[in-house]
């Protein structure tokens, strides 16, 4: 990996069990809804409309963390 990928790894990584604000997007994929934490790590989680345009506060996991746009961590 390059070194850039290996610091975004890594700062995704610390951030596993931590709670933080997620704002979600309106946007649907595959029956999926991604959002943004405040310190703009991507989140994933299953599609749900209530969900669009509100901040949620959420535990960050392996599962609903990305490290770009398809790749979970």
């Amino acid at each position: 990996l390059e070194v850039s990928n290996v610091k975004l790894y890594q700062f995704v990584s610390k951030n596993i069990g931590l709670v933080h604000p997620v704002l979600f997007e309106s946007k649907q994929q595959n029956g999926m809804i991604y959002g943004f934490t405040d310190n703009y790590l991507k989140v994933v989680t299953l599609w749900d409309e209530s969900l669009v345009n509100s901040v949620v506060t959420m535990e960050l996991t392996q599962e609903n963390l990305l490290v770009d746009d398809d790749n979970p961590l």
